[in-house]
């Protein structure tokens, strides 16, 4: 953000390589492994971005949310500019490099974020149908950067499909410590906004008569 607050043009940023520099591993030296990680990371910093913009969430992790700190314009924008990134990244690895592409975690998570807004406020989700949310949400991300790090080019087909299942289940199990989390926060971010996270929902499952008091 305050490299763009320097742009003399703030309505669109340029193609200058300041901001990428902050990134030191997407350079010519680096692998393609690293490269397509890259590729991910900004695509899930451009969705916490978007998702800080539609919950109105005030902080990230303790810290303020570009959208509060910066306005909605900016952070719009900041959102499309760390897409570009990732398409950036995508296209310096060649077609040919990219088996499983972010597209196959960003629709899902696109399509389970909607599902969530439909959904706010609704005490009778399944605890079945929240773990497919996450998985959509967290966990494939998770797989698709753990195959990455076994390397795009050397990947056998078993080693593929162990890799992502391990990542998989590790997205979703830091999703879950992460509901946790939110319940210990004061300020109860996601039960506030309706999105039952699953400790909640088991609570539900265990005593009904709670979903009466959400």
């Amino acid at each position: 953000i305050n490299w763009l607050n320097a742009r003399e043009s703030k309505s669109r940023p340029s193609n200058d390589p300041e901001l990428v520099k902050a990134f030191p591993v997407v350079d010519d030296t680096g692998s393609d492994s690293a490269m397509f990680d890259n590729c991910l990371e900004y695509l899930h910093m451009a969705s916490l971005v978007h998702d800080d913009i539609v919950d109105g969430a005030t902080e990230r992790r303790g810290r303020p949310s570009v959208v509060s700190e910066h306005g909605l314009s900016k952070a719009l924008y900041t959102g499309d500019y760390l897409i570009w990134l990732a398409v950036k990244c995508l296209g310096a690895l060649g077609p040919d490099l990219i088996r499983h592409k972010p597209a196959d975690f960003m629709s899902p998570l696109l399509e389970a974020e909607v599902e969530q807004l439909d959904s706010r406020f609704s005490a009778t989700l399944t605890e079945d149908a929240y773990l497919k949310r996450i998985e959509a949400k967290t966990g494939l991300l998770f797989a698709l950067a753990a195959s990455a790090g076994l390397g795009l080019k050397t990947q056998s087909q078993d080693e593929l499909k162990q890799i992502k299942t391990a990542g998989l289940h590790l997205g979703i199990a830091f999703q879950l410590r992460d509901d946790l989390m939110d319940l210990e926060d004061p300020d109860f971010g996601d039960l506030k906004e309706g999105n039952f996270t699953h400790p909640v929902l088991s609570a539900v499952s265990i005593e009904p008569h709670l979903a009466g008091l959400l």
